[in-house]
């Protein structure tokens, strides 16, 4: 494993509560980006599209 492979990697953090979920999203080499995306509300129906689960 070279140190190459790093630059391929993505970090993927959810914070997950009864009504909502946050999303952040990293960049595997030091010094890489991180992007935290708004928090979006859960679709509490068992039968929901995923566009309905990501409206805010």
């Amino acid at each position: 494993m070279g140190m190459g492979l790093m630059n391929d990697i993505v970090f993927v953090g959810l914070d997950v509560h009864k009504a909502t979920i946050a999303v952040a999203v990293a960049e595997g080499a030091r010094g890489g980006e991180i992007r935290e995306l708004e928090p979006r509300r859960v679709c509490r129906r068992p039968f929901c599209s995923n566009q309905a689960a990501m409206a805010v």
